[in-house]
């Protein structure tokens, strides 16, 4: 089944062009955002990852496997397994899935997202929220020769002193190589750059019905004249999408989602 949807995703995305249709896109699947990032595409593909928890079947076996919430009362809870996917911006297909306990070492995220890395390939955008944001994650996109683009993790400063300003709203900082993870042998550690050039792009949302909201985003596309800040945001404004194709893939497997 993994093997057949990983197919399919592969060959949809082969099929879509990246580059702005003539056409309007297809509301329902493709919002006004699409049309701006293909717009200015660089003709690779953006994909959107983000993770959520499934609940699994009250097993002695899967609850073994997949151990209910710690803060349960044992035999009160389900099993409970975390996802985390790569969806396609332009077709909202699944490319690929990495799952593991709910807790536990080596069971978050980012652990998990380690095991999606080869997915990727260069000239990809890989759109994240902030707690994958990274430098372990950074640099191993980099050295595949994929772009991020992420909210700014919240321990990070939006407006660090030694940033360098391209223009309004918009700058370049450089973050150095943190201490080596307890995850990371020596060795990997050795092969991480000493330094990330990023660039810091701010997003102000302003929508009817909703609070107006600002962030940071930040992305490896340094070049602001050949990728615009504009069409960043419009990349991140995406993002509500992989919520809509994470309800796809747990109804259509028969899989009850948590919002976690």
């Amino acid at each position: 089944m993994r093997d057949i949807t990983r197919q399919i995703g592969r060959d949809a995305e082969a099929a879509v062009s990246h580059t702005v249709a003539e056409e309007d896109p297809d509301v329902n699947l493709s919002p006004r955002v699409l049309k701006e990032v293909r717009a200015h595409s660089n003709g690779g593909r953006v994909l959107l990852l983000d993770g959520f928890a499934i609940t699994a079947e009250d097993t002695p076996e899967n609850q073994k496997e997949y151990p209910q919430n710690p803060v349960q009362k044992e035999g009160l809870g389900f099993p409970i397994l975390r996802c985390v996917t790569l969806i396609s911006l332009s077709t909202g297909l699944l490319f690929d899935v990495a799952f593991g306990p709910y807790c536990g070492k080596e069971t978050g995220e980012t652990a998990l997202m380690r095991q999606l890395l080869d997915v990727l390939q260069p000239g990809d955008i890989l759109m994240a929220d902030c707690y994958l944001c990274t430098y372990w994650l950074i640099a191993a996109c980099r050295q595949r020769g994929v772009h991020i683009v992420m909210k700014n993790h919240h321990k990070r400063e939006d407006h660090p002193a030694d940033a360098i300003g391209l223009r309004e709203g918009e700058r370049l900082v450089t973050w150095t190589l943190p201490s080596r993870s307890s995850w990371m042998s020596q060795e990997e550690y050795e092969e991480q750059p000493a330094t990330l050039e990023l660039r810091l792009i701010d997003v102000n949302v302003n929508r009817n019905g909703f609070r107006p909201s600002q962030f940071t985003v930040t992305t490896t596309m340094t070049d602001d004249e050949q990728y615009s800040g504009d069409w960043i945001r419009s990349i991140y404004e995406s993002r509500w999408l992989v919520e809509v194709s994470h309800a796809d893939c747990t109804s259509s497997a028969g899989l009850y989602q948590l919002a976690l």
